[in-house]
């Protein structure tokens, strides 16, 4: 009996079993990518995570899991003039993102995306009596403030697949070119960095605050429909 073939007919099993399980274990995305702002980041698309509209301009995309509180966004705008490296603009901004009255169990963390300085910012907050997570990762890049930030309910973002995935998928596509920096007409220089993180943390908790109130009416219209059935 010759077991020449039938060897090779085993090895083609293994190899279709370990690409079978390969393409099981692989996560759903979907690329985004803007040439303008000189990045791109892999986003989940796996069922449950749906897109939301961005509110304001400097929330470039967002996305959030239906069954669960959780979100990813990317928020991009102008360096404000005293805040021009990573070293000048945390400070500030620190002050309004880890909030004494709403910020707790904090951590930093510094790292380095695509050879560029980065800062990780890392706390728990309290959204209308819910729990959340925080993980906002800051980086500076040409005239432009880069924020890669997440949130969930479920614990440490980053101990989430799919959220940690697209966090360390965002990357620059050039060096790209120094832009010009936009200064507030209404807000002092040295008040932006703050005033960044506070619409950030508006913008994050929108989002939240938005799917409780979705979740109670779904949950109030579902016990009001049993109430009349019961009557």
């Amino acid at each position: 009996m010759n077991i020449r073939p039938c060897l090779m007919v085993v090895q083609v099993l293994i190899v279709a079993l370990k690409l079978q399980q390969f393409s099981g274990n692989a996560q759903a995305v979907e690329i985004w990518e803007s040439k303008e702002l000189n990045c791109a980041l892999a986003l989940p698309i796996s069922q449950g995570w749906i897109r939301v509209s961005p509110p304001v301009e400097m929330m470039k995309v967002a996305i959030r899991y239906e069954a669960g509180v959780k979100t990813i966004a990317l928020f991009v705008v102008d360096t404000p003039q005293d805040g021009r490296t990573l070293q000048s603009f945390i400070p500030k901004f620190k002050k309004s993102w880890f909030r004494e009255d709403i910020s707790s169990k904090r951590s930093e963390a510094i790292l380095q995306i695509d050879g560029r300085s980065a800062h990780r910012l890392m706390d728990t907050v309290k959204i209308q009596g819910v729990e959340m997570h925080r993980v906002n990762t800051v980086v500076i890049d040409n005239g432009r403030v880069y924020q890669i930030t997440a949130m969930s309910r479920d614990g440490d973002p980053l101990t989430d697949p799919e959220i940690l995935e697209t966090i360390k998928s965002f990357h620059f596509l050039s060096p790209g070119a120094k832009l010009p920096i936009r200064i507030s007409t209404q807000d002092p220089a040295n008040r932006l960095p703050e005033l960044i993180g506070r619409i950030t943390i508006w913008m994050l908790g929108g989002i939240v605050v938005i799917y409780l109130i979705f979740k109670a009416n779904a949950q109030g219209k579902a016990k009001s429909g049993k109430g009349r059935k019961g009557s």
